[in-house]
């Protein structure tokens, strides 16, 4: 179940933990810090108001290769679904 008291701290925080943003027509990729779930970072989409966790890491390096490849998925238009890695959801992306 996720931990909604565990995240209060991160809410007021974003840009001091911020790895990469990018937009791409309507969907937000966003790589940062955020250690109340899982690994250390994480990547998430937000696809129609919606944020889905995709990939977590263990290192800061990770995540930059992490957050570039997801830019590139989306840029070339080859992911189609995404499924949240700790079971908040899914979401199809139409192009």
């Amino acid at each position: 179940m996720f931990d909604f008291i565990g995240l209060l701290p991160y809410l007021n925080n974003h840009q001091e933990r911020v790895v990469a943003n990018t937009k791409i027509s309507n969907i937000e990729i966003d790589t940062c810090f955020a250690d109340d779930i899982g690994k250390d970072f994480e990547t998430g989409l937000c696809i129609n108001g919606v944020w889905l966790i995709v990939e977590d890491y263990d290192t800061k390096e990770e995540a930059k290769a992490g957050h570039e490849k997801y830019v590139k998925l989306i840029q070339n238009k080859e992911l189609k679904n995404v499924v949240d890695i700790y079971g908040a959801g899914s979401a199809e992306i139409i192009y």
